[in-house]
């Protein structure tokens, strides 16, 4: 990790107004969780979610991780590299119940073609967005119960696929 050369006047110098130094020690950070999460997905320990790098208001590398959790656990097994930027964030689903829940979200939308999105990690809720005000409605109400107020469905510009 340590070997890698990351050039001066990249991204992160110039998207957050960084030194080289502080840039540099970034990345070999974000390195480290990427592995770290890695690990973390193929052996997730009681209470994992997620983990994401946010680079504003401060940098951090975070942890969503579901009550209850051992925190000295999760320390534990993190790269010492990035203790000291890991922060944890509490939140209602673990990483299966995630991928269970957006499971039945998207089985309760079979039929409706012009929608996107799916979990924020950011926010813990699921977002999606919707071409018009008709399927927004219907889509709304095909939600399952007792997902519908962890849902945030607005209407809006859909993406358009890449041309090959």
């Amino acid at each position: 990790m340590g070997d890698r050369v990351y050039p001066s006047g990249g991204y992160l110098q110039q998207r957050y107004g960084l030194s080289d130094e502080e840039a540099a020690r970034r990345h070999i950070v974000m390195d480290a969780a990427v592995a770290f999460n890695t690990s973390l997905y193929e052996n997730p320990p009681q209470g994992y979610s997620d983990l994401w790098i946010r680079h504003e208001p401060t940098f951090a590398i975070v942890l969503n991780v579901r009550p209850p959790y051992d925190r000295a656990a999760f320390l534990a097994r993190a790269p010492e590299v990035l203790r000291g930027d890991l922060e944890f964030f509490e939140v209602t689903r673990t990483r299966t119940e995630i991928e269970r829940d957006q499971d039945r979200i998207i089985a309760s939308w079979r039929g409706f073609r012009n929608w996107s999105g799916g979990y924020e990690v950011q926010t813990d809720r699921f977002r999606f967005t919707t071409a018009s005000d008709a399927e927004h409605a219907a889509m709304r109400a095909a939600l399952p119960a007792d997902l519908r107020e962890q849902v945030v469905l607005a209407v809006g510009p859909q993406p358009v696929p890449l041309s090959r």
